[in-house]
């Protein structure tokens, strides 16, 4: 599973490092325009982004306690900050459905970054 994965973060847990997420397909262009045709929702794709969730399974990965966690601003949401895990895990409790690019190496997650949506 090494790569980079568009995933909702379900839950965090930093006493143990395990990171569960559940992994999503987050389109855009002409991808995210076939998808939503071919789900029966159009060709209209509000933003240029569709999100597929097809595959509602949750996978629990080791999670990199120095892992490089970018999230939005809270002021400026189109704008990203740096935080760390302990800050991750809090906002994930708070918005379980907001996307997230995760960067996996070695079997273990080494990077989160959330997905600013317009």
């Amino acid at each position: 599973m090494d790569g980079r994965h568009a995933a909702y973060v379900r839950s965090v847990d930093v006493g143990s490092g395990a990171i569960v997420v559940d992994v999503i397909q987050f389109l855009t262009g002409e991808a995210a325009k076939q998808a939503s045709v071919a789900d029966g929702n159009g060709d209209d794709v509000p933003n240029d982004y569709y999100i597929r969730n097809v595959n509602p399974r949750l996978r629990t990965l080791a999670l990199a306690a120095d892992a490089n966690v970018t999230v939005l601003d809270a002021v400026d949401p189109a704008r990203s900050v740096r935080a760390d895990v302990p800050a991750l895990a809090n906002l994930v409790s708070h918005s379980p459905v907001t996307p997230y690019w995760l960067t996996v190496s070695g079997g273990r997650v080494v990077k989160v970054e959330q997905q600013y949506l317009p």
